[in-house]
């Protein structure tokens, strides 16, 4: 009898080892797994059952697998083909798994004349055909999966009560998000996705291959196109997507990539099919492809793996080294967020600081943040590039009252310089210990009316003073008196590949 355009697999277990079972010579000698067609009027679980019992002499329950696979018939062959009714072309192969018990070893049909119990790595390597070692793989993922609920059941989580929050979704948030998209199309664009143009040579090759493929398979009719056709359809999503998202950031490519990559694995056969028949120049334009592939991979490894994040290592050990976790910090990103009391005041990326600040009228909200400073107090801020994108009043701001310290960390501080005789008024946004750290040699000063020399520490409150100056004073820092002395700063907390 003919089989038909449906088919079952059985994945058996025993004693976490798999059943390979061997094709009979005339059957042409593959490895493969219990496996056959559906007959007339016969259940998909039926027919996992008869074939599993006629092939194995195993009468077990079967459990169906939540996937369907498919394999097409054209690239098998003619012995393979002459067993199905004529006009099918592709078979659809819905998936089981049964338990054996311990000790059990099948009695083989005379379809098959070898088996072996294994592992997964060496069953798959066995399996002949695609669409059983996807079954193979995809059985064992949904038995990890059920193993996954079963060990969530039996931990029995406590209910946590979480508040709906109306806002999560509200017309302002999704306001907010996509006038994010026009802000960054506007200011950035695509400038960084034209700087990673040459990285994508091979993706423009594929795509070059891509085209020559379709238009050839719209030609001839060829069985190829319904996977030219989800091909070209998963290139549009992607760049609908990166359209939407205005494309930004070179890091999108994370995500965005993906839409091309699973593009050129549905045309991977297409395209190689245009390739000369002699194995020889498939083998170089093979290898060539690779390697214009793994070359800049490489390169992009080699750079990514050396050490940027050093100066943010250095600045964190410094903070958590010189202020204790009550202490409030300021970072635009909220890097600060791991800290006992993290950073009281909101994050500023590029959008935020534009439309809270830098719009006209927004005067207001810059000296309600200068305020916030003082209330706070901020005893210290970490570096960020972002600093540089605030208006100029807050940036003279903290010019004046945090000085760099070390790496990529400012101080709460003032710098004092003067000629002997003169005097300086000044203010300290956060009240302390602060140390005299004179620049040049060990001069003096005298800090509302009490002589401070080089090194030494006066408790100080916030708001105004007074410093004299007993003899010239080229320059110094009057910073909090911190664990570790002053080192190279500031340093760029982020690095730039």
């Amino acid at each position: 009898m003919l089989r038909g355009d449906q088919e079952i697999v059985v994945v058996v277990r025993r004693e976490g080892e798999l059943l390979v079972m061997r094709r009979a010579p005339e059957r042409l000698g593959y490895w493969s797994l219990v496996a056959g067609g559906v007959e007339p009027k016969e259940t998909f679980w039926d027919a996992a059952v008869r074939e599993l019992r006629e092939e194995t002499g195993l009468e077990a329950q079967v459990r169906r697998l939540p996937l369907s696979l498919s394999y097409s018939l054209l690239d098998d062959p003619p012995a393979i083909r002459a067993r199905y009714a004529p006009g099918i072309e592709r078979v659809t192969v819905h998936a089981f798994v049964a338990d054996a018990p311990a000790g059990w070893e099948p009695t083989l049909d005379a379809e098959h004349d070898l088996y072996r119990w294994c592992g997964l790595e060496d069953a798959v390597e066995l399996m002949a055909y695609e669409t059983t070692r996807d079954a193979l793989r995809a059985g064992l993922c949904g038995l990890g999966f059920a193993a996954c609920v079963l060990a969530l059941y039996l931990a029995k989580p406590r209910e946590v009560a979480i508040a709906p929050d109306p806002t999560v979704l509200s017309v302002d948030v999704v306001r907010h998000g996509l006038s994010s998209f026009d802000f960054y199309r506007k200011t950035i664009g695509w400038s960084q996705y034209r700087a990673m143009l040459p990285t994508l040579i091979p993706h423009f090759v594929l795509l070059a291959g891509l085209v020559a493929c379709t238009i050839a398979a719209s030609r001839r009719r060829e069985r190829w196109q319904p996977a030219m056709t989800l091909a070209w359809l998963i290139l549009i999503l992607g760049a609908a997507v990166g359209a939407f998202h205005a494309a930004a950031f070179a890091y999108f490519w994370m995500t965005l990539g993906l839409f091309p990559a699973l593009a050129f694995a549905l045309a991977r056969r297409p395209v190689c099919s245009l390739l000369p028949d002699r194995s020889r120049i498939r083998q170089l334009a093979l290898a060539g492809f690779w390697l214009a592939l793994a070359g800049p991979g490489l390169l992009e490894m080699v750079i990514m793996l050396q050490d940027t994040q050093k100066v943010q290592r250095d600045s964190f050990d410094f903070v958590h080294s010189n202020f204790r976790p009550s202490d409030a910090g300021f970072q635009p990103e909220s890097a600060l967020f791991c800290r006992g009391k993290g950073q009281p005041l909101q994050h500023y990326f590029s959008a935020d600081i534009y439309r809270r600040l830098g719009r006209p009228g927004s005067e207001p909200n810059r000296a309600r943040l200068i305020e916030q400073f003082r209330d706070a107090p901020i005893l210290f801020i970490v570096e960020s590039f972002r600093l540089n994108q605030f208006p100029v009043e807050i940036r003279r701001f903290w010019a004046e009252n945090y000085q760099p310290y070390r790496a990529s960390v400012f101080v709460a501080g003032r710098r004092l310089e003067g000629r002997a005789g003169s005097s300086s008024e000044f203010e300290l946004v956060a009240p302390g210990a602060y140390r005299w750290l004179p620049i040049a040699s060990a001069q003096p000063i005298v800090l509302d009316g009490q002589r401070l020399g080089a090194g030494e520490v006066v408790t100080l409150a916030s708001g105004p003073h007074v410093a004299n100056f007993t003899e010239d004073v080229p320059g110094g820092i009057l910073v909090l008196a911190l664990n570790q002395p002053p080192g190279p700063a500031p340093l760029a907390f982020y690095t730039a590949n």
